[in-house]
């Protein structure tokens, strides 16, 4: 084994972080390239005017005591256990989660109740004589919970989050994120309370669709961006190398189809590396379009246009009061924000004591007027807020906006087919990787994109040794 062989990492998030550990362990050299100015990615913190904001409401969670046991000897003392609390705002009030189907079914209207329950039963029955095909996810949630609970609960809603509506998803996106999808698991509920009433055998299994929260929660002291810091400074100690604000513009292969040399710009200025892999945890439809020559793009460059993302705002506030909101994590179906967390609830600790540092996110397009505008999402979250009688207007000491372009996968009809033709293509470079919620185009925690990391790592350590 030579220590001359140096692979670049693109992405300083959980993976990229990761997949650079595991190749320093073994002694190869890495070089980590972010486009950012601090490591991270979702997990990076924002620090202003001494207030320290975090995008969502992120805790680790980890079902993998091999992983486990990574992270508590990495942070240490560091790394502390906490609960988290949430509730659902669901026509005026707000519930508990896990909630009680039995205290929402009581807000509805009795003969919507039963409309629910009538139009329910027929999709249940339905495929007893007629073959149905699903070929999107509207026709999923019809199938699993009937035209009145799918326009009460998703339809629009999923139009407003999305900006696309059910009909234009993929039944996988159904399937993956439903169960988990911000009004969390009245769907499911509501459906198992409807077979019960009706004796429907056969339950939908949802299992393993659902993004689990599995295992104790942790945090640092310092929020959850503290697991990225510890991670940082084992990666310098090992001896690699982060170079922040700088683009990746080209990924040059050479004729026997490798990887073999990185182009990227920093300070206005053009770089080249020789490389001997390339590990890239950045989106992967701008990874795909950096690779030359064109040979392995001429045959995805169809597939790279079906693959989108959804772009998150965050608001966050810091407020003259502690205990503002319901609970840790709060969600809304009718406001600017699909979400708002007290982060100050969740182990990150304030700038001074009597304070509580609030986050709403706000999914949108990148040319949406809220994202060209970030005082506008400031605007509407406090007019919300302040209807809503969560805070006063006065009680608001500082606030600040902040953005995530790649923020959710859209599962859009054809995705699958087309995320597949691109891996396929891709893995005809061995010393190339693609890892993370946006190198791979699936939703993931953040123990699976550490675990995505580690086997980059060693299939290219792999590769080395080959």
């Amino acid at each position: 084994m030579s220590k001359k062989k140096i692979t670049i990492v693109i992405g300083a998030g959980f993976s990229g972080l990761s997949a650079a550990l595991a190749l320093l362990e073994k002694g190869y050299l890495v070089k980590i390239l972010e486009l950012g100015s601090k490591p991270g990615g979702i997990a990076a913190e924002i620090k202003v005017n001494g207030h320290l904001y975090e995008m969502g409401a992120h805790l680790f969670h980890c079902p993998d005591p091999l992983i486990m046991e990574d992270m508590k000897n990495l942070i240490g003392e560091d790394l502390i256990p906490i609960d988290r609390t949430i509730k659902v705002d669901f026509m005026g009030k707000y519930y508990d989660f896990p909630l009680k189907i039995s205290e929402v079914i009581i807000q509805l209207p009795i003969k919507t109740v039963f409309a629910a329950g009538f139009s329910f039963l027929v999709q249940q029955i339905k495929p007893l004589f007629f073959k149905t095909k699903i070929k999107n996810s509207e026709d999923l949630l019809i199938k699993n919970y009937g035209h009145i609970l799918y326009n009460i609960f998703f339809k629009n809603y999923i139009q407003r989050v999305w900006g696309i509506g059910p009909d234009a998803f993929s039944p996988k996106f159904a399937e993956q994120r439903i169960p988990n999808f911000n009004i969390l698991e009245i769907l499911y509920k509501v459906q198992n309370f409807l077979k019960k009433i009706f004796r429907v055998k056969d339950q939908l299994n949802i299992d393993n669709f659902v993004e689990k929260v599995e295992g104790e929660l942790f945090t640092t002291k310092s929020g959850f961006s503290g697991i990225i810091d510890k991670m940082v400074k084992k990666i310098i100690k090992n001896g690699g190398e982060i170079i922040y604000e700088s683009k990746v513009t080209k990924i040059f292969l050479n004729s026997g189809g490798l990887v073999e040399r990185i182009h990227y710009s920093k300070n206005h200025k053009d770089y080249k590396i020789n490389v001997d892999g390339v590990i890239s945890s950045i989106p992967l439809n701008i990874m795909a379009n950096l690779i030359y020559p064109s040979k392995i793009r001429n045959g995805i460059t169809n597939s790279i246009s079906i693959l989108k993302y959804r772009s998150l705002v965050f608001v966050g506030l810091i407020i003259n009061r502690t205990n503002v909101l319901p609970a840790s994590l709060t969600y809304f179906r009718d406001l600017s924000f699909n979400r708002i967390t007290d982060l100050t609830s969740l182990g990150i600790k304030a700038k001074e004591s009597g304070i509580s540092t609030l986050v709403a996110e706000i999914s949108c397009d990148m040319k949406d007027d809220i994202w060209l505008n970030p005082n506008l999402a400031k605007e509407h979250v406090i007019a919300d807020l302040v209807r809503k009688n969560i805070i006063q207007k006065s009680e608001i000491i500082d606030g600040h906006t902040y953005q995530l372009e790649h923020a959710y996968p859209i599962y859009v009809k054809g995705y699958d087919n087309a995320l597949t033709n691109i891996l396929n293509h891709l893995d005809q470079v061995p010393n190339l990787k693609t890892i993370g919620r946006n190198g791979r185009f699936q939703y993931i925690n953040s123990h699976i994109a550490i675990r995505h990391g580690y086997d980059a790592g060693n299939q290219m350590i792999k590769f080395f040794d080959s």
